[in-house]
Parts: C-alpha cells; sequence; structure tokens
C-alpha cells in the first residue's frame, strides 16, 4: 500500500499501476464495521484501499473512523454528509455529527470530491455520486428514463476518460456496465444494510462483494466481470 506520509484526502494518483483494489461504500460512522471490513482488505493483500466517502452522521465514532482510514492508509474522498458538516448544514438530521476532534476536522478538511488512479484497465476515477456531484445518484434498476435523464453520467461516460468509476451514495452494492466504462458502487457500512466492501481484481476480471451477517461473520460472493471493451 501508499507510505502513510501520503495519507491525507488530497492525494492525486496511486502509485504504482493498481492491479487488485479493495472497495469500501460510505462509512457513517461505523467504526467497527469499518475496522473489521479494513482488516479483511489488508488480508487479502490488496494494492490500494478507496472509499467513497460520508464518513460523518452515524451512530458510531467518526474520530476513530478517521483514525482507521489513517492507519490503514486509505483514499477517501469527500461525501455529501461530509460537506453538509464542513458547511454546517442539516445538524439536526438523526445521528447527526456535532463534532470532531482536530485531527479528524484536519482529515476531512483536506478530503477532494474526486480522485483519480492509474489501473490496469485505464483510469479510474473514484468519487462520491458521480463525478464532482456529491448528490448526484446512479441505482442498481436505473433505465430508460433514469438514464436518460442523467446528465451527470451521460457526460462523464461521453468524456472517455476513465474505464471504471467507483461511487456511493446510494447504499447499494453495484456493478454496471456502459460498454468502455464499468460503474462500481460497494455499497454502505451502515448496520442497516449487509453488503458493505469489495475487492476488484483487475488480474482475474473479477470481483468480491463481503456482506455482513450480525456483526462478526462476514460472508463473500465473487462474480466475473466482462471488461473486454475498456
Amino acid at each position: 500500500m501508499n507510505n502513510a506520509s501520503e495519507i491525507t484526502g488530497n492525494v492525486e494518483n496511486a502509485e504504482p499501476t493498481l492491479e487488485k483494489i479493495g472497495l469500501i461504500g460510505d462509512v457513517h460512522g461505523e467504526d467497527k464495521r469499518l475496522e473489521r471490513a479494513l482488516k479483511c482488505l489488508a488480508e487479502q493483500d490488496v494494492d490500494d484501499i478507496l472509499c467513497t466517502g460520508d464518513i460523518v452522521d452515524g451512530t458510531g465514532s467518526v474520530d476513530r473512523c478517521f483514525e482507521l482510514l489513517e492507519q490503514y492508509q486509505v483514499y477517501t474522498v469527500r461525501g455529501n454528509h461530509d460537506r453538509w458538516y464542513l458547511e454546517n448544514r442539516m445538524r439536526d438530521l438523526p445521528n447527526a455529527t456535532l463534532g470532531l476532534q482536530p485531527h479528524s476536522k484536519q482529515y476531512l478538511d483536506e478530503m477532494k470530491p474526486t480522485l483519480t488512479f492509474d489501473t490496469q484497465r485505464g483510469s479510474l476515477l473514484l468519487c462520491h455520486g458521480i463525478g464532482e456531484n456529491d448528490m448526484a445518484l446512479l441505482k442498481p434498476d436505473d433505465i430508460g428514463y433514469a438514464l436518460n435523464s442523467n446528465i451527470d453520467l451521460e457526460q462523464l461516460l461521453a468524456s472517455r476518460k476513465y474505464g471504471l468509476i467507483v461511487g456511493g451514495h446510494t447504499h447499494l452494492p453495484m456493478v454496471r456496465n456502459f460498454g468502455v466504462t464499468l460503474f462500481i458502487n460497494p455499497g454502505c457500512l451502515c448496520s442497516t444494510k449487509s453488503s458493505a466492501f469489495s475487492v476488484l481484481d483487475l488480474t482475474n476480471n473479477s470481483i468480491t462483494n463481503f456482506s455482513f451477517e450480525g456483526e462478526d461473520t462476514l460472508t463473500s460472493f465473487t462474480r466475473d466481470l466482462d471488461l473486454s471493451l475498456i
């Protein structure tokens, strides 16, 4: 993985070219699940770990989450909940984060809305929603008008800059193939959800999804990916 000195929210690129990548969805203060996920991904010998953000606003310890993200050198982008915290907005939400330790606040201040990485399959874009728009969303069952009216997605795909896009926001695990671009949502660590994180293996053209069964047990499922056009 990356050097500890590189771990801030503003890292532009991982080195070297990524082949096996750990993916974590929205965190929302779930420090215990985050620690379990990070330990599992470390055991998978991934090149780097990427997270779709929304670290704040949840029932667990948000400060502990930031400690873990730094400890495991996780590349993390800023989600809409993280942005709302910085803007002091939406603090009347259920389980809203009302205060952070200085080190956590500094980490949050430095997080960017997007990060890009070099992989075996070209550039990978890490974002929270779709590109720079942290409120844009893509759901697993979006078809027809839902896709045709998704301007953020249309513009991003038309740019043909990225073979891989990793986003969150919906809390719904998803892999969708748009020809030359694969869009992946690893899910969410929220205790109301089961699927939470993944391992993307670009050497074996596969993705393994890990799900929580209770708080201590993990199950996994591996599926092949068609990356022939990417």
